[in-house]
């Protein structure tokens, strides 16, 4: 079953800041093998853990690239997406589009972690950190 991680927030609040986190922790922690890398500004990737294979993006404030990602991530082999939306308009109506929770083939979003302008960071990445240990359990 497939798993999401949504990373949700007002444009400039941290939703690449917190997903950049996420990806060095993952490479710190769990030595991914990565592929189709890109960094623009925006960061994206596909990550490899043992068997597990996470698809990672975060670009978040573009409705139709948001909802063309989603959709290519769930149609992929990725087990885990970690993607970013705003918290309204276009971007996140794809997000609740795609990631239907009634859909049988849709993937189960198993968090929102809501960024906030000026917001330390510590509180939403301990979040994030808890609950990929918890999907990762056993790969380390």
């Amino acid at each position: 079953m497939k798993r999401a991680i949504i990373v949700q927030g007002q444009s400039g609040s941290g939703k690449t800041t917190t997903i950049r986190w996420i990806f060095r922790w993952l490479r710190l922690y769990y030595k991914p093998t990565i592929s189709n890398f890109w960094d623009n500004g925006d960061l994206s990737c596909d990550l490899l853990i043992g068997g597990l294979n996470i698809r990672l993006c975060s670009a978040g404030d573009e409705g139709p690239f948001v909802h063309d990602y989603l959709t290519n991530a769930i149609a992929s082999n990725a087990n885990i997406i970690i993607g970013a939306c705003r918290g309204k308009g276009s971007t996140n109506q794809a997000m609740l589009h795609i990631l239907d929770p009634y859909g049988r083939s849709k993937p189960v979003v198993t968090s929102f972690v809501k960024t906030y302008h000026h917001s330390s960071p510590k509180a939403f990445n301990k979040r994030c950190a808890q609950e990929l240990r918890t999907l990762l359990i056993g790969l380390h």
